[in-house]
């Protein structure tokens, strides 16, 4: 993106990139929820949560290998917050896109998705596009690290995915459970045990640092929105693995 640099401030070229990522993902979504009502036949509702969880999917292979590359990168683990590359811009700029686009699509599909999609787009839309466009106006680039520690929470949401799927289709029952399995393990060692870790180190990291108190609150504010939601979201988890084992859960448009 040399080209950009002629042309417009840093700060307004990572404005622009975030911009160009979140289009991206909706002429995306765009054309696969035509491709998925002609091919599968489903209705406007199952479309929707269908494309969401298809566009997400390939948002995390995009982004779960990247995130894994970065950490493993000596620099990073010797400089949690200073640490930076092309590779964790890139990370900050694509998620950032995707982010927005997400908040947006579960706005405007409130009684399918909930409020609580709603908070998660918020919270990491905030989280990366701020700390990505701050780093640009300060010159100084921070928590790339977090970027990418963090996208790992995205692990568990694979299966999450597969479930919607496979509950749609009446795939085995021991393929469900497997499944089922594996979201729960997921999800609790990505998103609650790494993510709690996780945060207690990057409190104590940026609390080292000469912020803006605003800044600091609302990155605060957001990682504990978002690790609530996490535990929020997993107490549902399980009340529906112990209701479906017992035969009481049906399935419902946010499963």
């Amino acid at each position: 993106m040399d080209f950009l640099r002629g042309l417009v401030k840093p700060e307004w070229e990572s404005v622009l990139l975030v911009l160009l990522a979140m289009l991206g993902f909706r002429l995306l979504s765009d054309w696969l929820h035509v491709a998925v009502r002609k091919a599968r036949k489903y209705s406007e509702e199952d479309a929707t949560v269908a494309v969401y969880r298809i566009v997400g999917c390939i948002h995390h292979t995009i982004q779960v290998p990247l995130a894994l590359y970065i950490l493993a990168q000596p620099q990073f683990r010797q400089d949690r917050v200073g640490a930076h590359s092309a590779a964790s811009r890139a990370l900050l700029v694509i998620s950032s896109g995707y982010f927005i686009h997400d908040f947006f699509h579960a706005l405007s599909h409130l009684d399918v998705q909930g409020w609580g999609y709603v908070i998660h787009g918020i919270g990491c839309t905030a989280v990366y596009g701020i700390s990505l466009v701050m780093g640009d106006v300060t010159r100084a680039p921070r928590f790339h690290f977090y970027g990418a520690g963090f996208m790992l929470w995205e692990l568990s949401s694979y299966f999450l995915h597969f479930r919607w799927f496979m509950f749609k289709h009446n795939t085995s029952k021991r393929l469900q459970l497997y499944n089922g399995l594996a979201l729960i393990a997921s999800y609790l060692l990505c998103r609650l045990v790494w993510g709690f870790y996780l945060s207690y180190l990057f409190v104590q990291d940026s609390k080292s640092l000469d912020l803006a108190p605003a800044y600091l609150y609302m990155m605060w504010g957001a990682n504990v929105a978002l690790n609530s939601l996490n535990v929020f979201w997993f107490s549902l988890i399980i009340k529906k693995a112990i209701d479906t084992l017992s035969g009481r859960h049906s399935f419902g448009k946010r499963d």
